[in-house]
């Protein structure tokens, strides 16, 4: 986990904002993973969010990052920078710490 994140964080080195929205949406397949790890009950990532929260609420910052990874893959003509892109990939980092699996 902590090499996938490291390569996540890789594509926040781009002057690209493709690559700034690949390191969110990458961020939140690892943060799913981590959720499917804990064994967190849930069909969708939204799910288990919401299930990770009431178990442990310091979680609750990952929602701001899994909804702008929603905006990002819903919205079409959703812009992204570099700021919002390293905030979201910090909030799945401190997530996935607090659920111990970095």
């Amino acid at each position: 986990m902590k090499q996938k994140m490291e390569e996540v964080k890789g594509f926040l080195k781009s002057d690209s904002s493709l690559s700034w929205r690949m390191a969110v949406i990458e961020a939140d397949k690892l943060m799913d993973s981590a959720l499917k790890r804990t064994f967190t009950r849930g069909e969708t990532m939204g799910e288990r969010l919401k299930v990770a929260v009431f178990k442990n609420p310091k979680i609750r910052k990952v929602w701001e990052a899994h909804s702008l990874r929603n905006d990002l893959v819903h919205e079409s003509d959703r812009r992204i920078t570099r700021s919002e892109a390293e905030r979201a990939v910090k909030l799945f980092e401190e997530g996935m710490k607090d659920l111990k699996i970095l």
